[in-house]
Formats: C-alpha cells, sequence, structure tokens
C-alpha cells in the first residue's frame, strides 16, 4: 500500500482542538457573525474525518481488489474478475465493520 495515514495508533478523537469561534472585526462587515459552538465545531470535524477515512477506504478497497482480481486488463472485466471483485469488496467491508465495532466496543469500556 503507498502512502495512506494508518487508521490505528495516534489517533486524536479524544483531544479537542481550540477553536475561537468568537465574531471577526475584518472590514467593519455590518452582517452579524454567526456564532458556531464548540460541540458544533467538533461535530463537523468528526464529520468531515468520517468522510475523509471513508474516501481512504474506498481508495485502498478498489486498489487492493483491483490488483488481486483483474490479472489480464482489458476494456472490459470477465465474470471471473466481476465475481472475484464482488467476493473481495464484501470481505473488505467486513472486515472493516468488524474492526470499527472492536474499536467502539473498547471506547465505552474506557
Amino acid at each position: 500500500m503507498s502512502g495512506y495515514g494508518s487508521y490505528g495508533g495516534s489517533s486524536s478523537y479524544g483531544s479537542s482542538p481550540s477553536f475561537d469561534s468568537g465574531p471577526s472585526s475584518f472590514g467593519g462587515d455590518s452582517q452579524p457573525q454567526q456564532r458556531v459552538s464548540r460541540d458544533e465545531l467538533e461535530q463537523q470535524l468528526q464529520q468531515q474525518i468520517a468522510v475523509s477515512q471513508t474516501q481512504v477506504l474506498m481508495q485502498r478497497m478498489s486498489e487492493t481488489c483491483f490488483a488481486k482480481c483483474v490479472t489480464k486488463p482489458s476494456s472490459t472485466l470477465s465474470s471471473s474478475d466481476k465475481n472475484c471483485i464482488t467476493r473481495c469488496a464484501d470481505r473488505y467491508f467486513e472486515a472493516f465493520a468488524q474492526v470499527q465495532r472492536s474499536y467502539l466496543e473498547a471506547l465505552q469500556h474506557q
């Protein structure tokens, strides 16, 4: 696998960055600034992280299953290639779901 971040190890989900969500004084804008609470910012950040992780998961799954299943690339996939890719993707998602469940259980027991 090439230069993608890892899912284990040094996750910063538990730590909270400091955000100054106070109004800005740039340019004398007469529009009132909408304040965003720290909890809302953290929720938005967690959603963005989840989207990013899903994109990485899809990219890794595509690369892994293509490399494993498509032995003779051409303009179309054979039925055996399609079946292999389907099985590979299913196993990849099952494994990811199991890791995610285990991670959530570990967090709940802390």
